[in-house]
């Protein structure tokens, strides 16, 4: 199977295209899932927040 070119070669020299999600093939090609992705963006995430303060407390539900 090349997961790459989305193909199952099979005996005979036959080839079995296969589609598949662009985000899986990402993710799996990388070795990683969803989590493992966005845990590598944590920098980045935390930056955004860090110029977008929260406007709900969300303990409480109140406006900040």
């Amino acid at each position: 199977m090349d997961l790459d070119a989305q193909v199952v070669h099979l005996p005979g020299d036959e080839d079995l295209p296969f589609e598949v999600d662009p985000f899986a093939k990402v993710m799996l090609l990388a070795g990683t899932d969803e989590l493992g992705y966005l845990l590598g963006k944590t920098s980045k995430i935390e930056a955004w927040e860090g110029n977008h303060p929260g406007r709900v407390d969300t303990r409480t539900g109140a406006a900040i």
